[in-house]
């Protein structure tokens, strides 16, 4: 890399940077929680939510963790456990036209093996394969499958063409979470 890609790359780095701090500010300085949240950048969202949560009323609280689970890329980073008390306090959440299922179902992940034990599953095993296929996720990937039981669904969110179950993978045995064979 020559002198000019460098210090390109230099100026590019700084932009995103200082990008991320005025984001933060704007976040601070925003006079709603929807305007907060909608300002700040994906990996600040949890952060901004979880200052706001106190104050939110239970619609806000339920619209404001769906649209930030939605944005959040990698929710592990906040610790499971943490989103976990956020969807218990809520309740069950649809923003679609899907009801809490009433018997087991089966759902899919794409993942490296070490992470499927996750809360983000699909029913759809070729929308899993999405998740395989990109990421921030290294290493070998694959698609898992569960039989999942209704009560450790805490959320279904449809957006950009997917539905994404959130289940409480606590209450998950690993044992049966399967590689999918296909068919």
């Amino acid at each position: 890399m020559g002198m000019l890609e460098r210090t390109l790359l230099t100026l590019k780095e700084r932009f995103r940077t200082n990008l991320a701090y005025m984001q933060r500010d704007w976040t601070k300085r925003a006079p709603t929680p929807e305007m907060a949240i909608s300002i700040a950048n994906w990996f600040d969202k949890p952060y901004v939510l979880y200052q706001w949560w106190g104050k939110l009323d239970d619609k806000q609280k339920e619209e404001l963790l769906t649209e930030t689970w939605l944005w959040c890329k990698t929710p592990i980073a906040w610790n499971y456990d943490w989103w976990i008390s956020l969807f218990e306090e809520v309740g069950f959440i649809s923003n679609c036209d899907i009801g809490k299922p009433t018997e087991p179902i089966k759902l899919y992940r794409g993942c490296r093996p070490e992470l499927r034990n996750g809360m983000s599953w699909a029913t759809d095993p070729e929308k899993a394969k999405l998740f395989v296929s990109r990421g921030t996720q290294t290493g070998t990937k694959t698609v898992f499958e569960l039989k999942v039981q209704p009560e450790h669904v805490l959320a279904i969110i449809q957006e950009w063409g997917m539905t994404e179950y959130v289940v409480d993978y606590r209450k998950l045995d690993i044992a049966d979470i399967k590689e999918y064979q296909g068919g």
